[in-house]
C-alpha cells in the first residue's frame, strides 16, 4: 500500500510538473512571437518555448530517478534528446 501510494503521487507531481512546463512554454512562445511582431513568429515561439519546457521537465524527472521510458512517454521528446541530458 506504501508502495502505491508512494507511485501515486509521484505519477501527481509528473503531472503537476508537465502542467506547469506546457503553460510556462506557451508564455515563453508568446514573448518570443510578440517580439517578432508575426504570428508566424508567435507559432515558431510557442514550439520553441515548448521544447525548452519539455527539455526542462525531462532533466528534473531524471533528476527525480524516473526511468526513461516513463519520461519519453510523458514528454514525446526523442530518446537522443533524453540521452544527451544524461551526459
Amino acid at each position: 500500500m506504501e508502495t502505491y501510494a508512494k507511485s501515486l503521487k509521484q505519477s501527481y507531481e509528473v503531472m503537476d510538473i508537465a502542467s506547469f512546463a506546457k503553460s510556462e512554454g506557451i508564455k515563453e512562445g508568446e514573448r518570443r512571437g510578440e517580439r517578432r511582431g508575426e504570428k508566424r513568429g508567435l507559432m515558431e515561439g510557442r514550439k520553441e518555448g515548448r521544447k525548452e519546457s519539455l527539455i526542462e521537465v525531462a532533466h528534473r524527472l531524471l533528476q527525480r530517478g524516473m526511468a526513461i521510458d516513463e519520461i519519453l512517454f510523458v514528454t514525446n521528446l526523442p530518446r537522443e534528446q533524453i540521452n544527451e541530458l544524461l551526459e
